[in-house]
């Protein structure tokens, strides 16, 4: 448990993006390896965590609605075996005594605004649309640091350009601009989300039309202290942020369309919510807003909205998701259902069973990027 401790310590100080490398540990039985996460040909997966002291050991993650507990053999090792999963990417961890801890043998980690999380992935018969698949062009994901002198603070943002875009110097794109949720960070899109791949597929297929997608970091505060996500990101924060910030950066440097029509804003969680207030109050900078399992208020705290006419004439899309099991789905019914007695044109998803995590916020990317800047498919 004390190198646990200190490789998270490690880790979280030193900021590295780079996957959580497995520390030195007993292993149960001579010559036995210990694995985990083990994905079965059934799609049943096991996992196992050595930890010879432990009173109660749970794992929890995207495929579970509550912690599930894990059991102790002779060689102190925990284990847990699911019933067999969809193929997804799944993120997990384990509640140790109570405490969360990343899977010590698990590479496919990632550390973010507020804690180390792994993750694992379920395979299908045939590849999904998230997946990176070698028979599609590939666009590609750049990085741009700049300071932003009131927060005094160098921070990041990343951006994808579409399979192409270099070799169209003519060609001018519209641009989404990505908000990831509260704990995270500006990686987790592409880490997790897979946006980019998502985005390189969906163009494959001609189901979406070639478009920039920036992803800002939506914290104030940059945080490597595990169970502190760097406050909430006031809108006001984030809002001058991206007006001040990133948005000149990406219409300087990069082919972009700069009307309203051809930007798009959306987010998920505490995203969702920046992208609602940021999109609904500056319709003259968004005609696309989209928000995933956000946080919602009355449409009434949207400056678009208390005119349903010019809401249905200035915006091209207006996009509400959230999963049925959320906690927060109950404000964006009630958005939803305030929208259509204003009659107010929108997009509406209530996904059955849907959780607070990736398995609703991924299949939502992509049924946006499908009808982002529609009018332009061929």
């Amino acid at each position: 448990m004390r190198r646990l401790t200190l490789l998270l310590a490690t880790v979280l100080s030193t900021g590295a993006p780079c996957a959580l490398a497995r520390p030195t540990q007993a292993q149960p039985g001579a010559g036995t390896k210990l694995v985990s996460p083990e994905v079965a040909p059934d799609r049943r997966v096991t996992f196992r965590l050595l930890a010879a002291n432990a009173k109660d050991v749970k794992v929890a993650g995207d495929f579970t609605a509550k912690p599930l507990p894990m059991i102790k053999d002779k060689s102190d090792v925990w284990t847990y075996t699911t019933t067999a999963l969809k193929p997804e990417i799944y993120g997990y961890y384990f509640l140790l005594d109570g405490r969360r801890v990343p899977d010590p043998a698990n590479l496919f980690a990632s550390n973010s605004n507020q804690y180390l999380k792994t993750y694992f992935e379920v395979p299908g018969d045939t590849p999904s649309y998230w997946a990176m698949r070698a028979d599609v062009p590939h666009g590609t994901v750049h990085e741009h640091y700049y300071n932003n002198a009131a927060l005094k603070a160098t921070r990041r943002f990343l951006l994808y350009t579409p399979p192409g875009y270099a070799s169209s110097p003519d060609r001018l794109y519209p641009v989404l601009y990505l908000y990831h949720g509260a704990g995270d960070d500006e990686r987790m899109w592409t880490r997790v989300g897979q946006a980019n791949f998502v985005m390189d597929n969906l163009l494959a297929e001609g189901k979406a039309e070639p478009a920039l997608i920036a992803m800002p970091f939506g914290h104030a505060v940059r945080n490597f202290r595990e169970g502190s996500n760097g406050g909430q990101g006031p809108t006001a924060t984030i809002e001058k942020d991206l007006f001040d910030y990133v948005m000149p950066i990406v219409e300087k440097e990069y082919r972009v369309k700069k009307d309203a029509d051809h930007r798009a804003i959306a987010g998920l969680s505490m995203g969702g919510g920046q992208a609602l207030s940021i999109g609904l109050n500056h319709p003259d900078k968004f005609a696309n807003v989209a928000a995933f399992s956000a946080p919602i208020g009355q449409a009434s705290k949207y400056k678009v909205l208390n005119d349903p006419a010019q809401a249905n004439k200035s915006l091209k899309l207006l996009w509400i998701g959230v999963g049925s099991d959320d906690g927060m789905a109950g404000g964006s019914i009630r958005f939803h259902e305030d929208l259509d007695r204003k009659m107010i044109r929108h997009h509406w998803e209530l996904t059955q069973g849907g959780l607070h995590n990736w398995l609703v916020w991924r299949p939502y990317l992509r049924d946006v990027l499908t009808k982002l800047f529609k009018e332009n498919l061929p």
